[in-house]
């Protein structure tokens, strides 16, 4: 059996799902900012989306063209009767919902967003945004936000209360109503802050997004634009650039061409796609919306993270989601229900999603940079164009025709989870996904780089699993063993993808469970010890689950399962005090066995071939209670301990090769139990069980 396969994730988990971004391959002559513009294509026919609207519907757009100095909203309607009343019914409710979006997406909107607030920045007042925003919700099964929970803000562009602006403005109106609920579909835990101002004059607008940050919003959707200016863009662009905040920008719905605040530097600019399911492996499939913009700004400096080289400034965009009205969303707006599309909807779909992934550190990175960290962890389009004239010859092109890796017209590509908007390292904000209080142990065990399962312990109930699928994880858990006196477990999967679940009970040994094929087996009884206290499971060399067993005032014990068999037990390590275990195959094919010691810290031996290496001093924090170890998909291992003040990571690169020191994972002190998984692109979830809460998902991107 080859290496990869018999250390069962070793390789297996090295599959990304996408090329990584990439510039034209020949860099060409730089083009004149700009130049290369052309007229905006007419508005298109038809796609063959699921909707039931006439071929002939016709696109009507929410605000007119702006003025000089003014902006004009980036969002577009179908052009058929409103429906009245709660709920969408006919040709309205064939728009895409929240689940449609989160399912297109991949979003891990159930249980990720807690805490942060996305603010939308609007023209005039809006009376009715929050009873429509909670016909949307109330309608689409989502949480009540309001301003009476505090969920919902409505503030004038000093961000105060009131006077709110003396006009409503119907044409924003609608654009306030797709914002919100577009934050909404996308996180619904999210808090909304509506900032309305006075006028939409471009300075008006930035000081409304600016306003936004000073008032807690680290995500700000402006879906809006005016036509690109030397002087103004200049004044404008230190409103949108605010460390630690996330600044979306519509990058319009007139073809190719460059509208600002997307130009800026200082925001991630949204393109736009037409979104159609598929029976491809995703489920969906995207190609670019011809409407949406991109191009080459005229005065826009090169961020330093845009390396495309034919154009020497500002290139949008940055990345992009659905915006063609033919496959456009319900919304819930002042005329009542409708079809809404345009870039609006994508700007505030990707600043949500942001929202998911955690605030951004408050220090001198920019969010917009976080794409081009992680392009694998985006869906790339790789089809159309929104300019039916061409923008350019040779290399140009890619300036307005989609293509793999970095194109103008959707960027990087479109969200596929929250990992490319999140910042290096661990989440600042993790997912509760088990509000269950009396859970008292976890453990868990990957089968893929797309399929892990968690398993917990609720004393006087028995074993639930969990399952998680491209880092969602499920919204129930499944018991999968009904002994109510289990007090330690153990997962691991081995090399024919069969996941082996071991239990701990006491004056009763080590029973097995096991998992193939959709169907558990019945317990078996795996060690008949009374004593065996805390286990630890992994997979080894030769593709066998290797077994660890804590006996009290005797030390560690293990066991190895060859095929169907369990051998005998073996004495690993003389050290009685030991009282928590964790194990990990690397991607050499060795096992490390990670022991902690109270006072002393963490202990570790390695088997390398058949041989154990012997005992390592390898942490000598005092504190540290218990810990858990995985190998992420790109080969790294991560150790974490719980110590008093939280939970720390310390990485091993190779078999042998330890950071220094560990950083912190997770600041909470009332951690009593851990458990790791690996998910796609050496992504890493820690699951922790709090104390009195439940078990919460804190994620780690590659640094």
């Amino acid at each position: 059996m080859s290496l990869a396969a018999a250390c069962v994730l070793a390789t297996a988990l090295m599959v990304v799902a996408r090329p990584a971004s990439a510039a034209p391959a020949a860099p060409p002559p730089a083009a004149t900012p700009g130049t290369a513009a052309r007229p905006a294509p007419p508005l298109p026919a038809p796609r063959g989306h699921r909707l039931a609207a006439p071929p002939h519907a016709n696109v009507v757009r929410v605000c007119p063209p702006p003025k000089p100095g003014y902006a004009a909203c980036q969002a577009l309607r179908l052009d058929i009767p409103p429906v009245q009343g709660a709920t969408p019914n006919g040709i309205v409710d064939e728009g895409w919902a929240p689940a449609d979006l989160q399912a297109a997406y991949n979003l891990p909107s159930a249980y990720q967003g807690d805490g942060q607030t996305v603010a939308v920045v609007e023209d005039g007042d809006s009376p009715t945004a929050e009873s429509d925003l909670a016909t949307y919700r109330s309608f689409y099964g989502l949480p009540p936000c309001t301003t009476a929970n505090g969920c919902f803000r409505k503030v004038n562009q000093e961000g105060k209360a009131s006077p709110l602006p003396s006009q409503a403005v119907p044409d924003w109106a609608g654009e306030s109503a797709l914002d919100v609920d577009m934050v909404s579909a996308i996180c619904p835990r999210c808090h909304i802050l509506l900032v309305e101002t006075d006028d939409q004059l471009d300075i008006d607008l930035a000081e409304g997004a600016y306003i936004a940050t000073t008032l807690g919003a680290k995500f700000v959707s402006n879906s809006y634009g005016f036509p690109e200016e030397p002087g103004t863009d200049a004044s404008l662009d230190a409103f949108y650039r605010q460390d630690g905040v996330v600044m979306t920008a519509s990058t319009g719905d007139d073809g190719y061409g460059v509208s600002y605040p997307a130009a800026s530097p200082n925001v991630i600019s949204v393109g736009g796609t037409s979104l159609l399911k598929s029976t491809n492996a995703r489920g969906w499939d995207e190609i670019t919306w011809t409407l949406g913009g991109s191009g080459c700004s005229l005065y826009g400096a090169k961020p330093p993270w845009q390396h495309d080289t034919g154009c020497a400034n500002r290139t949008t965009a940055d990345v992009s989601a659905v915006a063609d009205p033919y496959t456009g969303v319900s919304v819930r707006y002042p005329g009542g229900w409708g079809i809404f599309g345009g870039t609006s909807v994508s700007a505030p779909i990707v600043a949500a999603a942001y929202a998911l992934a955690g605030a951004p550190p408050s220090s001198t990175s920019h969010p917009a940079q976080y794409p081009y960290l992680h392009p694998t962890m985006l869906n790339d389009v790789v089809g159309g164009t929104n300019s039916l004239g061409g923008c350019g010859t040779g290399n140009l092109a890619y300036l307005c025709t989609a293509g793999y890796g970095y194109d103008g017209p959707t960027g990087l590509g479109t969200p596929n989870g929250v990992g490319a908007f999140r910042a290096p390292g661990w989440s600042t904000v993790p997912g509760l996904i088990d509000g269950n209080a009396n859970i008292s142990v976890v453990a868990s065990t990957a089968v893929s780089a797309s399929t892990s399962y968690l398993f917990t312990v609720v004393p006087g109930s028995g074993v639930w699993m969990r399952r998680s699928v491209n880092g969602i994880w499920a919204s129930s858990a499944t018991k999968v063993d009904s002994t109510t006196a289990i007090s330690y477990i153990a997962a691991a999967t081995d090399a024919t993808g069969a996941v082996h679940l071991l239990m701990s009970e006491p004056n009763n040994g080590v029973w097995e469970r096991v998992y193939r094929n959709g169907t558990w087996s019945a317990a078996a009884q795996v060690d008949t010890n009374p004593s065996i206290g805390p286990i630890a499971a992994t997979t080894d060399l030769a593709g066998a689950v290797d077994l660890f067993m804590t006996v009290p005032s005797s030390g560690v014990w293990t066991r190895t399962l060859t095929g169907t068999t369990w051998s005998g037990s073996t004495h690993l390590d003389t050290n009685g005090a030991i009282t928590n275990l964790s194990a990990v195959c690397d991607i050499t094919g060795a096992v490390h066995l990670f022991m902690t010691v109270p006072a002393s810290g963490v202990w570790t031996r390695t088997l390398t071939g058949t041989t154990w290496s012997g005992s390592t001093h390898l942490d000598t924090n005092t504190t540290v209670t218990v810990t858990a170890a995985v190998r992420s998909t790109d080969g790294i291992v991560h150790l974490l301990t719980k110590r008093s003040n939280g939970v720390y990571d310390r990485l091993m690169h190779g078999s042998s090769s330890w950071d220094s020191t560990a950083v912190l994972a997770d600041p909470n002190a009332n951690v009593t139990s851990v458990a790791a998984t690996p998910d796609s692109n050496g992504i890493v979830h820690l699951i922790s069980r709090v104390a009195g809460i439940g078990v919460y998902d804190r994620v780690a991107n590659p640094q």
